[in-house]
């Protein structure tokens, strides 16, 4: 069942989580101008809406779990926010690993229940197991997308979207938390809420998008709770306006698995090899969107123009 409340005639509440309860509605500027039409929504930017947050009574003291969950990596200049596909890139590959072993479970059950001591591949057997691996290789050639680059000095953010290059001042900015139900089937539905950002046809650069509508970037995702897609907002806000507290490393590096050659170089070469394999297992394991990313095949660069605004040459995944 959904914990959200109709209050008034334009009007919905969701449940309080860590100080923070959503107050949604239907726009008519979402009806006007966005593509996904008549959204359940609740602006935050234009606005500068600060967020609430409190961890049991207590107001966050610097956000950090954000840096570690979402961020691509921090400059000097600038913060990289890597969007919804990327931070859940990996949950189709994690998804039929389990696949594998469940359907591998079955098999083995199922030769054990008629006595049989070998366990072959049938004409079937290796269909279903072509559309595993299919699906896969798909997820993971799938062009990985630039996250969205928040650039503090010049108070605007860039982004990349469908080939489409946005240059877009601090202030306009549109970000809001939109409900979206998700429905479990039987009538029973778990509350979706999603950070949107509204790209604006008239921040566009690199193309003429005259009379076209705002186009839909999903940011985050929460499926049963609100509290991660606020925070995501809360952060960059945090971050571009300078309000503290606030936490984030700066480095000349981005935020994905390396390997240490200098712990490497510490043992033989087949030690080491069989060091890094076990390492590559467990990140499959364990972090499957941070190995995706780190060795997807096919990944976006910045044009030329982000590089020039931006003054680096920086192409962050």
């Amino acid at each position: 069942m959904s914990d959200l409340r109709q209050v008034g005639p334009n009007e919905w509440v969701g449940p309080e989580k860590t100080g923070i309860t959503p107050h949604l509605s239907h726009t008519e500027h979402a009806k006007r101008n966005y593509k996904a039409g008549n959204v359940l929504h609740e602006p935050l930017m234009p606005g500068n809406y600060i967020v609430p947050i409190d961890y049991e009574n207590r107001p966050t003291e610097h956000m950090g779990e954000f840096w570690d969950a979402f961020t691509a990596g921090g400059h000097q200049t600038f913060l990289d926010m890597r969007p919804q596909s990327s931070h859940a890139r990996g949950n189709i590959l994690y998804s039929m690993l389990v696949a594998v072993f469940l359907w591998g479970g079955y098999k083995c059950v199922t030769a054990w229940a008629w006595g049989s001591q070998e366990w072959a591949l049938n004409t079937v057997d290796q269909g279903i197991l072509s559309v595993f691996v299919l699906i896969v290789l798909i997820g993971f050639f799938r062009p990985v997308a630039l996250p969205i680059r928040l650039h503090k000095r010049n108070q605007e953010v860039y982004v990349k979207h469908k080939g489409v290059l946005y240059r877009i001042p601090w202030d306009e900015c549109e970000l809001s938390v939109m409900y979206k139900g998700f429905y479990l089937g039987a009538a029973s539905i778990k509350d979706t809420y999603q950070l949107v950002m509204w790209l604006n046809p008239k921040h566009a650069v690199n193309q003429d998008l005259t009379g076209e509508k705002h186009e839909r970037l999903l940011l985050n995702e929460e499926v049963g709770g609100h509290v991660s897609a606020y925070g995501y907002y809360e952060y960059i806000r945090r971050y571009m306006t300078g309000d503290e507290p606030f936490a984030m490393t700066i480095s000349a590096k981005e935020k994905l698995p390396r390997k240490n050659n200098e712990l490497m170089n510490q043992f033989g070469p087949i030690s080491s090899i069989f060091r890094v394999c076990w390492l590559l297992v467990l990140l499959l394991l364990l972090k499957p969107s941070l190995f995706a990313l780190k060795y997807a095949p096919i990944k976006d660069k910045w044009p030329e123009e982000v590089h020039e605004w931006t003054g680096e040459r920086c192409n962050w995944i």
